[in-house]
Formats: structure tokens, sequence, C-alpha cells
């Protein structure tokens, strides 16, 4: 999360100095990612899974509208099934169109009753964003 609002300039670089400090607040959100993409190779009766190298800490993610399910755990590979939901047209790029979605949540908090309540509802959803270390492979 951190990365994809230093590179739409919106923290400065938290690699560097006590920024990561200052931009503390991205962790009070939920975030959301939308990605659309298109699948023009026939899968039909083939294995379609969804893969995600890791999440820091919780997501929730959807395909076309199909709840796909939940995952937890920090950075830990998932995968979901996917071929029931996927869209496929050979030849009609707009037939063959996907949208994938995944809530980031807030992670954790020890001291949650102690800190106050977490924000929610703020959200970017960037069709060119990189999915953090958030990514899906086509399998």
């Amino acid at each position: 999360m951190y990365t994809d609002l230093w590179k739409a300039g919106i923290i400065e670089d938290p690699h560097f100095g006590r920024n990561s400090v200052k931009a503390q607040w991205v962790q009070q959100y939920e975030w959301w990612y939308a990605l659309q993409f298109s699948v023009t190779e026939d899968v039909e009766n083939q294995l379609v899974d969804l893969v995600f190298e890791g999440v820091d800490y919780a997501c929730e993610v959807w395909l076309n509208g199909h709840y796909l399910g939940k995952h937890e755990g920090v950075f830990s590979k998932f995968s979901f099934d996917v071929a029931d939901f996927l869209r496929i047209h050979k030849y009609d790029f707009l037939k063959g169109r996907n949208m994938l979605v995944v809530k980031l949540d807030t992670p954790p908090q020890v001291n949650a009753f102690v800190a106050g309540k977490k924000h929610l509802g703020l959200a970017i959803i960037g069709e060119t964003s990189p999915l953090l270390v958030l990514y899906a492979l086509l399998n």
C-alpha cells in the first residue's frame, strides 16, 4: 500500500528517513484495489487459479461480482479457483473482460479499544496500479 501511495504522490518515500512515521495513518484505513483484465485464451476444462503471493495482513477478494473468499496471514501465499467465474472470449476483447476487486483490511490492533476506532471507507481504485505485493497470476 505504501509503495502505491508513494508512486501516486500522496505520501513521501516511506523508505527514506522518518517518512514511514509520517505515513502511519495509512494503516488506519481499509484499502480497495480494482484491476480489469481480459482473457482470450480458451481455458475450458482446465484448472484456473488466481494466485496471491501474499497480503499484509488480511483481504477479501471478488471476481466479476462473485465473492471468492477471505484470507488472513502476513505474506502467506494463497489462491482461489476462478474457472467458474472467469469471462473468456477468444475474439471479443470486451466480452472477455474481467474485474478483480481486493479489499485490504486494517491490520489487527492490539490496543484498538485504547487507541480509538479505526477509520473506514477511504478507497483508492486504480486500474493500472500494481497490486503491491498482491499480484494475481492466471495459471
